[in-house]
């Protein structure tokens, strides 16, 4: 059964995401496996040795999760039940009635012992005042954390839900102490690390349940060896390599639901931007002064994983009036926007303020972004300053930063420069997608239609599935004289993609017009209107296209409609010196 788990457990969604994007939660389930594993051990046959790999397991896991001290609570329970039943059978003298229960106790001292000091350094100080929204212990959460385990998006979870509990019944009949141990670790932890989120103020995510996911695949697995014993006995008597292959075969079918529709899932984490916490906390230790302000709106406590004196430099968080007052004073201050910052109730103030006061911007990715501010001085006279600063081992920050100055300053072709160098820098595909987008974005504004086309190629070479990096890339096409491709572009981004949306049926329009095919081009101008009941040019257009296929009865209808809308338009005198000429 421990080899089906570990092939669930292999195959897991939920495992494989995290294993991307919080490696340290995957380290946990590693080290409680383990620890679970030597703990068996230790106890069928006790050493010094095999309660001292226990004791050294136990501290690793301590100091990669404190959520640990229940994996030793687990651990005390099914001690205390085996050594209670070992007892009742007669069998306790025979192994040992004391060592092994004192070895278990002195391995566990060991273990806390040395926790203690990052206990004084860190869990002491995860009380204090946070801004997120706590969970609240109900059944659509049991429903949310259910459907994580067995691959979120897949209609399998509650299969892997009923063999769980099929495994844990079957179980029962056999060995008590591990049935309890596996059903305590599958109950306990869903309330207490709820209760633990409420009184830190944390917000709940799967991830600090991975830890319970062996167990519940175990479970599982007990589940689906108990099914073909089942069908074992239905069938009659079955050879062991016939069994093997029916609980292979159970595991195969209900294994690809567990993957099932996760699998785009998972690949999209391989590449996705992580937050780069590490970095944020390099630069302030480096580069901040000590009369410099630093804000980071009650995200100090990611920063301080990593650096305990620049988060203790952070600005308390109390009113936006606190940080106009500061940078009043002028002294540099550092700002910081995140993603997170959306669930701050005064977001959108925040960013609009960032925005009039135009700065440094030390882009990170992840939407990260780390902001350096001086009043009265803008980015051209912050830039000598910033360019001796000491950054973070990613060359890709300066040049991005590089790309945002330029382009506050206008200088629209540097600012390309800039995305593009950093973006050669970057290892990760999704930054390289965004500042490749950026380049191509300063190449657009410009109206260099060989440059966008080129970015917005290489951007969908990193991810061809972007409908609207498509509708652009077929913009820069009609500008290089290329409608036939801007066409093929286009009947991509309207069919493929459903992009039913203003500026795709308008550009359509355009190329099709290009290549004299005005019939074709109507109704996607009319669907454009449509969509746009305000681009009263187009009404213009439409009208003119009529004239260009032929129908110049509808050409008087359409120019009378625009002047209807746009008496004084900018072509009004254009429309009423046709109306003149159908005459």
């Amino acid at each position: 059964m421990g080899l089906t788990a570990a092939l669930l457990l292999a195959i897991s969604p939920l495992h494989l995401r995290f294993s991307q994007e919080v490696r340290f939660y995957a380290l946990f389930v590693l080290l409680t496996l383990v620890s679970t594993e030597l703990l068996w051990m230790a106890w069928a046959r006790a050493t010094i040795a095999r309660w001292g790999m226990y004791a050294a397991v136990m501290t690793l896991a301590f100091y990669t999760h404190y959520y640990t001290a229940l994996v030793l609570g687990f651990h005390a329970t099914w001690v205390v039940i085996q050594w209670w039943q070992e007892h009742r059978a007669g069998v306790a003298r025979q192994r040992g009635a004391i060592a092994r229960p004192v070895g278990f106790i002195a391995a566990a001292l060991i273990a806390m012992v040395a926790f203690a000091p990052w206990i004084w350094y860190a869990v002491l100080r995860e009380k204090g005042p946070q801004s997120f929204t706590p969970p609240t212990l109900n059944l659509e959460l049991v429903e949310s954390v259910l459907k994580d385990y067995g691959g979120r998006g897949s209609v399998w979870w509650p299969v892997w839900g009923i063999l769980a509990i099929l495994g844990l019944l079957i179980h029962s009949q056999k060995r008590m102490a591990d049935t309890i141990l596996f059903g305590v670790w599958t109950l306990v932890p869903l309330p207490v690390v709820v209760l633990t989120d409420i009184w830190v103020h944390y917000f709940f995510d799967i991830r600090q349940l991975l830890f319970v996911l062996p167990i519940y695949l175990l479970l599982a697995a007990l589940g689906v060896a108990a099914i073909a014993r089942g069908l074992r006995t239905v069938g009659g008597r079955l050879s062991w390599w016939r069994q093997r292959l029916i609980e292979i075969g159970i595991i195969m079918i209900v294994g690809a639901g567990f993957v099932g529709v996760s699998l785009p899932g998972i690949k999209s984490y391989y590449n996705q931007e992580r937050d780069d916490w590490r970095g944020i906390a390099q630069m302030l230790h480096y580069n901040t002064g000590k009369q410099d302000t630093i804000q980071l709106f009650n995200l100090e406590y990611y920063v301080d994983f990593y650096d305990h004196e620049a988060a203790a430099r952070v600005l308390p968080y109390r009113s936006f009036k606190q940080v106009e007052e500061a940078y009043a004073s002028g002294q540099p201050m550092w700002l910081l926007l995140t993603p997170y910052l959306e669930q701050h109730p005064e977001a959108g103030s925040i960013r609009t303020w960032v925005s009039q006061h135009p700065g440094l911007d030390f882009d990170f990715g992840a939407g990260m972004h780390l902001h350096y501010l001086q009043v009265g001085r803008d980015p051209a006279a912050l830039w000598p300053t910033a360019s001796r600063f000491t950054l973070p081992a990613r060359p890709d920050v300066l040049f991005a930063s590089r790309g945002y100055t330029f382009r506050a300053f206008g200088d629209s072709e540097d600012a390309q420069d800039a995305f593009v160098m950093a973006a050669e820098m970057t290892s990760n595909s999704s930054r390289r997608l965004i500042l490749l987008l950026d380049a191509a974005l300063e190449a657009h504004n410009r109206r260099d239609s060989a440059s966008a086309f080129e970015l917005y190629s290489r951007a969908l070479k990193i991810n061809p599935d972007q409908p609207a990096v498509r509708l652009h890339r077929a913009i820069a096409l009609l500008g290089l004289g290329r409608p036939a491709e801007a066409v093929a572009e286009l009947d991509l981004v309207l069919n493929r993609y459903h992009m039913d949306e203003y500026w795709p049926h308008r550009f359509m329009g355009d190329a099709l017009r290009a290549l004299n095919r005005p019939v074709e081009a109507i109704p996607h101008y009319s669907r454009a209107l449509e969509l746009a009941q305000d681009a009263h040019d187009l009404r213009y257009l439409i009208a003119v296209t009529y004239g260009e296929s032929g129908q110049t009865g509808k050409v008087r209808f359409w120019l009378e409609d625009y002047l209807a809308w746009q008496p004084d338009g900018p072509l009004a005198n254009d429309a009423q010196e046709r109306i003149k000429q159908l005459h």
